[in-house]
């Protein structure tokens, strides 16, 4: 799964939970119970509600983790690659500055 997918995965889930709690906000306070059940209830879907942005908060830290985890490696193998390359480049140079070959010519 794509970066943007888990993005736009991760955003839907926490608009449904959002959308559901206020769903659950509405109902408990057009119910017909007395006051202390209602906020009884309003109290305990608030709890809920946090618990489970708690879940996916560290979901989201984990897979932003990983992800950046993979990221850092393949810049890091990049980087190695053209340092190598500038290195050999400055040895081509180098070695046909000393083997008595003339510079190359600049373009420009």
């Amino acid at each position: 799964m794509s970066t943007q997918n888990r993005s736009k995965a991760g955003a839907f889930l926490a608009w449904a939970i959002v959308g559901s709690a206020l769903g659950g906000i509405v109902a408990l306070l057009l119910a017909p119970r007395k006051g202390t059940e209602t906020r009884s209830q309003l109290k305990d879907g608030v709890n809920d509600l946090f618990e489970k942005s708690a879940k996916l908060v560290d979901g989201v830290r984990q897979g932003v983790g990983k992800n950046l985890g993979s990221a850092q490696k393949s810049v890091g193998d990049k980087v190695h690659v053209i340092s190598d390359a500038i290195l050999a480049g400055r040895q081509a140079t180098i070695d046909q500055n000393t083997n008595g070959a003339p510079p190359p010519k600049r373009r420009g």
